[in-house]
C-alpha cells in the first residue's frame, strides 16, 4: 500500500498537470492578496484595506475554489487511467484491487491536504507581506471567522472528494461526471432553497453542497460555529458513503 502510494504522488508532480494544480493553489491565494492591494493602489480608499478584508473576501471565496480544485486533482490523479486505460497495468503487476482503490484515496486526502496547506501557507506569506494589519483586533475577528468556515469546508471538501473518487472509479468518463455532479448540485441549491417548510429544512441540514452556502457568516460568525458538528456529520457520512459505494463497484468492475 504505502508503495502505491508513493508512486501515486510521484506520478502526480511528475505530471505537468499535478505541477500546474500545486503551483494554482498557491499563486489564487497570493493574488487575492495582490487584488486587495491593487484596489489599495489605484483606488485609494479612505481607510486602506487590510488583511482582514482579504480573510473576510476568501471566507467567500473558499468553499467553492475547494470544490473546484478537488474535482481537478482528482480527475489528474485519474487522468493516464482513464485516457490511456492503464489501470488494469497495476492489477496485473501484482496488486490488488484493494491496494489500488486505498491507495488512490488515501493518495487524494494527502494530495487535498498538500494543496490546502501551502494555499494557507502562500495566503498567509503574502498577506502579512503586502498588507500589513493595522488595527489587529478586526484582523483577529476575521481570522476567527475564517478559522470557523474553514473548520466547516474541511469534512465538507471531505465528503466531495469521496463523491469525485466514486465517479472516477465506476465511470469511464470522470471528468463529465464530476463535472455534472458540481452542476446539478449547485445549480439544484437555489431550487432548494426556495422551499419552506420542515421537510425543505431537513434536507438543507444533510445535503452536502447546500451546506457550502449555509457555513458562510451573515454578519455574525457564531452561526458558522454551531454548524461544525452538522458539517463533520454530512461530510463524513459523505465520504464513508462514497467510499464503501466505490469500492462495491471497484471490485465488480471489467477493468479493460
Amino acid at each position: 500500500m504505502l508503495n502505491y502510494i508513493h508512486a501515486e504522488l510521484w506520478r502526480f508532480f511528475r505530471r505537468s498537470a499535478g505541477k500546474a494544480l500545486f503551483l494554482i493553489s498557491a499563486l489564487l491565494p497570493a493574488l487575492l492578496n495582490l487584488y486587495v492591494l491593487f484596489f489599495n493602489l489605484w483606488d485609494r480608499p479612505a481607510e486602506r484595506y487590510d488583511l482582514s478584508i482579504s480573510l473576510e473576501m476568501a471566507v467567500a471565496l473558499m468553499p467553492l475554489a475547494g470544490v473546484l480544485l478537488l474535482m481537478a486533482l482528482t480527475q489528474s490523479a485519474f487522468a493516464d487511467e482513464t485516457r490511456l486505460r492503464t489501470l488494469k497495468n497495476s492489477l496485473s503487476s501484482g496488486g490488488s484491487r484493494g491496494i489500488v482503490y486505498g491507495g488512490k484515496l488515501l493518495s487524494g486526502l494527502l494530495l487535498a491536504a498538500l494543496c490546502l496547506g501551502t494555499a494557507l501557507a502562500a495566503f498567509l506569506a503574502t498577506g502579512l507581506l503586502l498588507l500589513p494589519e493595522r488595527d489587529w483586533s478586526a484582523f483577529w475577528e476575521a481570522a476567527r471567522g475564517f478559522a470557523a468556515v474553514l473548520c466547516c469546508c474541511i469534512p465538507l471538501w471531505l465528503g466531495m472528494l469521496g463523491v469525485f473518487s466514486l465517479l472516477n472509479f465506476s465511470l469511464s468518463n470522470g471528468t463529465a461526471g464530476a463535472a455534472a455532479a458540481v452542476l446539478l448540485s449547485f445549480f439544484a441549491v437555489p431550487v432548494l432553497f426556495s422551499f419552506q417548510g420542515p421537510a425543505a429544512e431537513t434536507i438543507r441540514k444533510f445535503y452536502l453542497p447546500a451546506l457550502f452556502f449555509e457555513i458562510l457568516p451573515d454578519g455574525s460568525y457564531e452561526g458558522t460555529e454551531r454548524l461544525m458538528g452538522q458539517c463533520w456529520l454530512t461530510g463524513c457520512g459523505y465520504f464513508a458513503a462514497a467510499a464503501a459505494l466505490g469500492w462495491a463497484l471497484f471490485r465488480r468492475r471489467d477493468i479493460d
